[in-house]
């Protein structure tokens, strides 16, 4: 394999020029794969699977596929939604992501 990533035939071959099209198909593959992500079920060794979030109080409860609870986090302002590997929860001017493990991956902006 060639050791130049700029070498003709390199598959690590770089554009030299940007154009519109070059960053916009940029962001199309970036944007592709997150959604790729997040919608690949969740693996054993990443948890467990979550299927549904109530909250009670001032908690919210995660449940997997067979209705069994196996988190609870705070609920903050309110559940915004969940996916089957992460929980959003509104705390203030901000949304917070967790994993299913428990873990904050994330803290987004909330706009108003």
């Amino acid at each position: 394999m060639n050791a130049d990533p700029n070498a003709t035939g390199s598959p690590y071959r770089m554009k030299t020029t940007h154009s519109r099209y070059t960053r916009w198909s940029l962001c199309l593959s970036l944007s592709v794969a997150i959604v790729m992500l997040e919608n690949s079920p969740a693996k054993a060794d990443d948890g467990k699977q979550i299927a549904n979030v109530v909250q009670r109080g001032s908690f919210a409860y995660v449940y997997d596929p067979n209705g069994s609870q196996f988190l609870t986090l705070s609920a903050g302002d309110g559940i915004v939604g969940f996916t089957q590997s992460t929980v959003s929860i509104r705390r203030g001017n901000f949304i917070y992501v967790y994993n299913n493990k428990g873990s904050q991956t994330s803290v987004i902006p909330a706009g108003n």
